[in-house]
């Protein structure tokens, strides 16, 4: 290795000493220091600046030549003029570097430096797992490339030989990065990798794995399992006749083939099926109808009911929550609102399921709910329990029954507390159910009813725990559907046979076990029925 110093100074002093003049050179002295490259890391064809400070500790200024070597061969030099006792910084641009580890010297002062060929992505794990989204980090060494590094993430589920890429960003220098990957599968393991591409080059990080967790959907089922035990003593199991069909007395005169009446077989006719015998190969069953009028039908004539699982929710549990229920058979859950594309699907929630509304938000118009983090549904689905206030007619330590039109839903009240709330079907148009306060006038455990108007008709055996507000209108249970949150009565309040039951035994007067019918009195006097939109 060559070095050398080159220093050109002279100093001429005149003293005067005595009228004699003495000549003589003063040669001062420099010393370098703090000798760096910056960057101290870079990438191949991107220049580097070299520097290292001069220092004159003598008297006079003056010029001072500095040669940088690098990997012990001259690189350049820089010359620089240094006043006295002052400090000067020379350099030198290097502007072609090849990729490895390099040395810079200059006299004794030595320091090093290092070019890669390509910028440096390091993929890094994941900190925030959720069941539809990860945010995946990275860290990216730039150090001064002149061109945009664009950054972003391949990830794809394990096995799966399509890459999926999230959104890109654009990188100018040394920084960690994040981007989030969404619209994951619950229990679903992914590979990923952190991607930066220069110009028509690419650089990949390592490729890393998460799993996503399992799936919990933020609701709670509000139905028994058993729904038949909530029924009246006595009632069988409900039927509908599907076709025309003979009733018989006993089973003799279906052997002499004589029977004493018949269905019309329309699909209106709901009788009570309290059990079953042969002719022959032939099951029939022994039913009851109309005040307990019985007689034996084919059982091919019969379509047993699906009694509703309905139960309603109570508000005491879920004091300041938002809660809704779900009315119609499925609704979909999504990690994002308004975002229709079957990847954003991460469940499914059933019908009479409750859910606790986090947040509101509406897009393009809708309203949607959040449930949960990565959890929405769609508001139109979904009824939601929100109390009225009191009429003023009825006091602050009453109880009183609230139905929901508009909504509707039902709610017991004690005087200004919701206690309990649940689904109704009401009526539908043109059956339109009368609005207002009632007292209700009676309460039985069981009785048929029949009507028709228009397209409706219909002669149910046996409906259950009825609750009449107003003269032929009642709150009273539902066999045949199950299609509560919806208008679908004759003018009545349709409940599940759960709620009724619940809400003959909490309201008032007490219809004992075993007994048919009560009715209100003075000092027993009914609670009250608040019907609106």
């Amino acid at each position: 290795m060559t070095k050398r110093k080159k220093i050109i100074i002279v100093v001429i002093l005149l003293l005067l000493a005595g009228g004699a003049g003495f000549y003589f050179f003063v040669l001062p002295s420099f010393e370098t220091a703090n000798l760096k490259a910056d960057p101290a890391e870079n990438y191949i064809n991107q220049p580097f600046t070299l520097t290292v400070d001069v220092e004159n500790t003598g008297l006079l200024k003056g010029e001072y030549v500095v040669e940088f070597f690098i990997n012990g061969k001259p690189a350049g030099a820089d010359t620089v003029l240094v006043p006295g006792r002052q400090v000067v910084t020379a350099s030198l641009i290097y502007k072609e570097p090849l990729s490895g580890q390099y040395l810079v010297e200059v006299g004794e002062n030595v320091t090093a430096f290092e070019v890669f060929e390509e910028p440096a992505v390091k993929t890094l794990s994941p900190d925030e797992i959720l069941h539809y989204s990860a945010v995946l980090p990275a860290e990216v060494t730039y150090m001064g490339l002149e061109e945009e590094l664009q950054v972003f993430f391949r990830w794809r589920p394990m096995g799966d030989s399509v890459w999926l890429e999230t959104e890109t960003e654009a990188v100018t220098a040394e920084k960690n990065f994040s981007q989030v990957a969404k619209y994951l599968k619950a229990e679903t393991t992914y590979e990923f990798q952190a991607v930066a591409e220069w110009g028509e080059e690419e650089t990949v990080g390592d490729i890393l794995t998460f799993t996503a967790p399992e799936l919990l959907i933020a609701t709670f089922p509000s139905v028994v399992d058993n729904p038949e035990e909530y029924l009246p003593e006595g009632v069988g199991d409900y039927a509908q006749v599907m076709h025309r069909t003979p009733v018989f007395s006993s089973l003799n005169n279906i052997i002499t083939n004589r029977p004493f009446t018949s269905f019309p077989g329309l699909g209106v006719e709901w009788v009570n099926a309290h059990k079953s015998d042969f002719v022959g190969e032939e099951e029939f069953y022994y039913v009851s109808w109309n005040w307990d009028n019985p007689g034996w039908v084919t059982a091919g004539a019969l379509t047993f009911a699906e009694l509703s699982p309905l139960r309603g929710v109570d508000l005491r549990e879920h004091e300041d929550e938002h809660l809704a229920i779900v009315y119609v058979p499925s609704l979909t859950v999504r990690a994002e609102p308004g975002v229709i594309a079957e990847e954003a699907v991460v469940g499914n929630i059933q019908q009479y399921d409750i859910i606790s509304v986090q947040v509101q938000k509406k897009v393009n118009g809708a309203l949607w709910y959040k449930i949960a983090p990565g959890q929405w549904i769609h508001s139109a689905y979904v009824r939601d329990f929100v109390p009225g206030e009191r009429p003023e007619e009825i006091d602050d330590d009453e109880k009183w029954i609230e139905v929901n039109l508009s909504s509707q839903t039902i709610y017991a009240h004690k005087g200004d507390k919701p206690l309990y709330a649940s689904l109704i079907a009401s009526g539908r148009p043109g059956f339109e159910t009368p609005q207002g306060l009632f007292r209700p006038w009676s309460k039985l455990s069981r009785l048929p009813m029949s009507g028709g108007r228009f397209d409706l008709v219909y002669q149910l055996a046996d409906v259950p725990w009825v609750i009449f507000f107003k003269e032929d209108y009642s709150l009273h249970g539902t066999y045949w559907h199950d299609r509560f949150g919806e208008v679908r009565s004759a003018g009545c309040v349709n409940l599940s046979p759960f709620d009724s039951l619940w809400f003959s035994n909490w309201s008032e007067p007490e219809l004992l076990a075993g007994q048919r019918e009560v009715r209100p009195t003075v000092s027993s006097p009914a609670t009250w029925v608040y019907i609106h939109d």
